[in-house]
């Protein structure tokens, strides 16, 4: 009921390239600073050199069972002190003419499910969040990851922005943003968080700082968002259309 109710079927994934089949630049990066540089539609973001040094790739790894044969990996060389104004994520931004569907800045504005595998060598939480990069609003949850080194299955539902409209043209009217590391400046308090504000926190203050730990890693894969409050299977779309 749920999902026929929400439009579950064909093309309800919006992200792109979510298996991380595709890295049509190259498959490994190393100190790139932020920027698209491997995986398609995927990118390293910083505010004030938050990545600081590290190595960005696509990997044969996945969840065992699960149909996923490549991953994205981030791993940190060296130790970033997360100052105030210091912030690291990965991110894919969405055009506006594909999320209209999502009616927001209308009192039908739908909540979204995002869904992913996810595998930290740190363990703890962190923050998850969704972006108006037109409007500058923003919505945080948070996720926790509960054993080290092994693939976990999340999902994180997101309620509908009814302040603000996303333009329907080709700009970045919509993003997830994964967290890796928020200073001050990007925390969003408790009380706010699964709601819409007027600027686009990251995380809370209890984040794990992954980019604080040399050597630490970040997987992720099976990344799908869709409109609902329920996380369906994940729509393996044929390669052809993903390229």
């Amino acid at each position: 009921a749920t999902i026929t109710s929400t439009g579950g079927g064909g093309g309800k994934n919006l992200l792109i390239n979510g298996a991380m089949q595709l890295a049509q630049r190259q498959t490994t990066a190393t100190n790139p600073g932020g920027g698209y540089h491997t995986i398609d539609r995927w990118r390293m973001a910083q505010n004030s050199s938050g990545l600081g040094n590290f190595a960005m790739s696509q990997v044969n790894d996945g969840p065992s069972g699960s149909g996923f044969r490549k991953a994205l990996k981030f791993e940190k060389d060296g130790a970033t002190s997360m100052g105030s104004g210091n912030s690291a994520y990965i991110m894919q931004a969405l055009e506006g003419l594909n999320t209209q569907q999502l009616r927001y800045g209308t009192a039908e504005a739908k909540q979204v499910t995002v869904s992913f595998h996810v595998k930290s060598s740190l363990t703890g939480l962190f923050g998850l969040s969704l972006g108006d990069a037109q409007a500058g609003r923003g919505n945080v949850r948070q996720y926790r990851i509960n054993v080290a080194n092994e693939w976990e299955y999340k999902t994180v539902t997101f309620v509908g922005d009814t302040g603000a409209s996303i333009d329907n043209d080709n700009t970045a009217g919509f993003s997830i943003h994964w967290a890796l590391g928020v200073g001050s400046n990007y925390q969003e308090s408790d009380a706010n968080l699964n709601t819409w504000t007027a600027t686009h926190k990251l995380g809370t203050d209890d984040q794990t700082q992954l980019v604080q730990t040399d050597d630490a890693t970040f997987f992720l894969t099976g990344c799908q968002c869709e409109i609902g409050d329920t996380a369906t299977e994940f729509e393996f779309e044929p390669f052809e259309k993903t390229l």
